[in-house]
């Protein structure tokens, strides 16, 4: 799955081609921020959240996003 599309489930709970035109000059100022360095869109989000790992899917409900929190030891 695309960056920007995770992103935009993540930020709008919908895929990035049914975005208002707003939103996706919101997705669009996002991703810009998240790609001003060198790692990809995930990889920042899950270390500004403080989590190992994040996973993103699509379930009968809509997308899922679940992180798994680092412990506290480590």
């Amino acid at each position: 799955m695309p960056q920007d599309e995770i992103l935009s489930r993540i930020l709008f709970q919908k895929a990035s081609g049914s975005l208002t035109t707003s939103q996706a000059v919101q997705l669009a100022g996002a991703a810009a921020q998240f790609a001003s360095g060198g790692e990809g869109t995930v990889d920042r989000m899950r270390r500004s959240l403080g989590v190992d790992n994040l996973n993103v899917g699509a379930g009968a409900g809509g997308p899922m996003v679940g992180p798994r929190a680092r412990s506290a030891t480590g």
